[in-house]
């Protein structure tokens, strides 16, 4: 995991932050990779996606190293709380 000024860096340039928001759980890593292909490196995964936690985990488990996976559309600590269990860097 990144220390969080590393994150922080790494959020701020260049800036860039994608949401993703799909309607199938199975449609966030490829999108995930095709955003990090072009170059985004800051990908927000919401809640709204079915099974969101595992696509997060998913993701930060394949990309992690390469890709800053967050999470976004959090309504409480204990989401929030569940969403870094699963890999969410922000």
């Amino acid at each position: 995991m990144h220390a969080h000024a590393e994150i922080l860096h790494r959020l701020l340039n260049p800036g860039v932050i994608a949401v993703v928001r799909v309607d199938h759980p199975s449609k966030a890593l490829p999108t995930a990779e095709a955003l990090l292909a072009g170059g985004v490196i800051a990908i927000e995964l919401t809640m709204t996606i079915p099974n969101a936690l595992e696509a997060i985990r998913e993701a930060a488990g394949r990309l992690g190293g390469d890709a800053l996976i967050g999470v976004g559309t959090v309504l409480d600590a204990r989401v929030a709380s569940a969403a870094i269990d699963a890999g969410a860097q922000f």
